[in-house]
């Protein structure tokens, strides 16, 4: 057996050439694919996967992990890759955890969905599937050809050019099966959309009367009056980028922001680009960036001629701004006069080593707050807290963490005390708060006596408010005191939440919905991406109208005082909307008139409509409907007049 995989080792060694200038010596070479274990659970899929029933199409195997930076790099390549080669090309995730969390497959669901996966991924627990294709890192990539042979291993997130090269190779020279695929069911599909949408981090002003939100997934920022809870401003709200007013603006998973001098700073993550919001002028403007990841290294430089990767988090001081550049390795600063920036902290190795800042090694850092004379940074993938001196001269020292591998829930004095993936923090007065994410807790570190202790949170995987103790978060993500009161993000929850650090209670944030949340594409005669179809109705030629009556199914009812969207339009032209057909009201009505001036012919006509409606037995929760109704036409003398429609809506999928 030693043989066998000493073997097999060589071979992979010897076969990462083999992803380009493939020959067809090469392409024939190589041990047969290693089966998939049975006992696998699988997400993005309605069906169990077995390599073996795969045969005819080329597979990727895929070994990342959903909180390794390096691996969230290369999700929306392996996406494209699969929509590009649909016909000879099967990509599978492997998703092999570091940390104990992570193996919970509900954890993995949320983090496929909230990151946008649109591939099969499996949950190798135990990582026996790793150990059999014999990965060491994240991402990693296992190329098997339509006959079952492995040509090769490749590790690192500039591997695609190689890869693509490897795919035309074998389509060029194997007989595809663009018959064979997998029957797909994306996670995403299976839930519905909420009022808030993977929140990442919160702030408050400092008179504490606003709050301000990163709502990451709906790619928006939200201000909110803390007493009336009503919202001000919605900025953004479309994928993009795009800078502008309001309305207009668009970001792409905005992460960590920082309020000074009534500008709101933004971490826009996936757009790797440090953008400015001005309340007073409503625009939208990027400082920072390019828009595009850089290729390689970061390179010093000014203003939108510099390319960035993915910058998670951002505080401001003085005339500097401070952001957290998480697959670097590195903290960076930006002169918001100058608009010039260049690395602050950190060597770019990736390590948790202590020295000045040009020897200093960081493992993702993430979350960073400041108290005037340091900066402070949670360092997800090495689990610690690190303190950083301001001077260029200064020195990073670990606070809490003891290593890469080192993770753990444990309280106490500092030498023993250990956490799981931190998040955000927030200081005050000598204490650092933070959210201690795969732990589902927030923890408090104490500057002066050097000990870690829990603010909330039992451990659990839940949603439970209760006492501090008991309470039950799922990942949650920042933390922001003000006064008496704890202001939380419940990340994989899609809530903002208030621990009363007084009474120590925990409640819903529940805020007033406004008509500023819909948020639409300039093109209105576009259809949503959930269509609902009704059966073709013949309707006479001399009617002025259709009534439209909409009913939610049982365990489900719509929010009559929220806002409503109702836009109907015909692609054909045959049917000409008479009455107002674009309209967002404020409170939501079942019944719709549609009045029309009909031509003889077929036509269609479409309702685009946005609703919030809730589940009976979860009264806090709010969800949102978005979707077209399609309605088919036959225009006759011998029809229904002003025919009658009842349309039912379903909740959860």
């Amino acid at each position: 057996m030693k043989v066998l995989i000493l073997i097999f080792s060589l071979f992979f060694c010897k076969n990462t050439k083999y992803f380009s200038g493939l020959t067809a010596n090469t392409l024939e070479e190589g041990p047969n694919l290693i089966e998939l274990k049975e006992d696998l659970l699988w997400l993005n899929t309605k069906e169990k996967i077995k390599l073996e029933n795969l045969k005819g199409k080329i597979i990727l195997l895929s070994f990342i992990r959903c909180t390794n930076i390096n691996s969230i790099q290369v999700l929306k390549k392996l996406n494209e890759l699969q929509k590009k080669y649909q016909k000879e090309l099967i990509v599978l995730g492997i998703h092999s955890p570091k940390f104990s969390n992570e193996k919970n497959i509900e954890y993995l669901r949320q983090e496929v969905i909230s990151k946008n996966i649109l591939f099969p991924i499996a949950n190798d627990i135990n990582l026996e599937t790793w150990s059999n294709y014999q990965i060491n890192s994240w991402p990693s990539f296992i190329l098997i050809t339509p006959k079952g042979k492995i040509i090769g291993k490749i590790s690192g997130e500039k591997v695609f050019p190689s890869i693509e090269e490897s795919i035309l190779n074998q389509k060029k020279y194997f007989q595809i099966d663009e018959k064979k695929e997998i029957k797909l069911g994306l996670e995403k599909d299976k839930l519905p959309d909420r009022l808030l949408s993977y929140p990442s981090k919160l702030i408050l002003n400092p008179k504490g009367n606003e709050i301000y939100i990163s709502d990451t997934n709906h790619h928006r920022i939200l201000r909110i009056d803390i007493d009336s809870r009503e919202i001000l401003d919605v900025v953004g709200g479309i994928e993009g980028f795009e800078d502008g007013i309001f309305t207009e603006a668009k970001f792409n998973s905005p992460n960590g922001i920082y309020l000074k001098d009534n500008y709101l700073y933004v971490a826009d993550t996936s757009n790797h680009s440090i953008r400015k919001i001005d309340f007073n002028s409503k625009k939208v403007v990027t400082i920072l960036g390019s828009g595009k990841p850089a290729e390689g290294l970061i390179v010093e430089g000014k203003g939108r001629d510099i390319s960035l990767i993915s910058p998670i988090d951002i505080v401001v001081l003085k005339d500097k701004l401070y952001f957290s550049e998480s697959s670097a390795n590195q903290i960076w600063v930006l002169d918001l006069i100058s608009l010039e920036t260049e690395k602050f902290s950190g060597s770019g190795r990736e390590n948790n080593q202590d020295g000045n800042h040009l020897e200093a090694t960081f493992s993702m850092p993430y979350g960073l707050t400041h108290d005037n004379l340091k900066l402070y940074t949670s360092e997800a993938n090495s689990s610690g807290i690190r303190k950083i001196d301001l001077e260029k001269n200064g020195l990073v020292k670990t606070l809490i963490g003891s290593g890469i591998m080192e993770f753990g829930d444990t309280d106490g004095k500092i030498e023993n005390s250990k956490i799981q993936y931190p998040n955000f923090l927030h200081y005050q007065n000598f204490k650092i708060y933070f959210a201690d994410s795969l732990n589902n807790k927030f923890k408090i570190y104490d500057i002066n006596t050097k000990e870690l202790t829990t603010l909330a949170g039992s451990g659990k995987v839940g949603n439970i408010n209760s006492d501090f103790t008991n309470s039950e978060f799922f990942y949650p993500s920042s933390i922001f005191i003000h006064k008496n009161l704890a202001y939380i993000t419940d990340k994989f929850n899609h809530q903002i939440k208030i621990l009363d650090l007084n009474k120590f209670t925990l409640n819903n944030f529940d805020f007033k919905l406004s008509e500023k949340l819909i948020h639409l594409s300039k093109n209105k005669n576009e259809t949503f991406e959930e269509i609902i179809s009704v059966q073709e109705i013949e309707i006479d030629k001399t009617s002025t109208e259709i009534n439209l009556k909409f009913e939610i199914e049982s365990g489900f009812s719509f929010l009559d005082n929220a806002p409503y969207y109702f836009y109907s339009f015909s692609k054909d032209g045959n049917i000409k909307i008479l009455n107002q057909n674009s309209l967002i009201s404020k409170k939501f009505t079942p019944n719709r008139i549609l009045s029309l001036k009909l031509n003889p012919s077929k036509a269609e006509v479409f309702v685009n409509q946005i609703l919030f409606y809730k589940e009976v037995k979860k009264d806090a929760e709010i969800l949102i409907k978005k979707f077209s109704l399609k309605i088919p036409l036959k225009i006759s003398e011998k029809g229904l007049k002003n025919p009658h429609l009842n349309i039912k809506v379903n909740g959860i999928e």
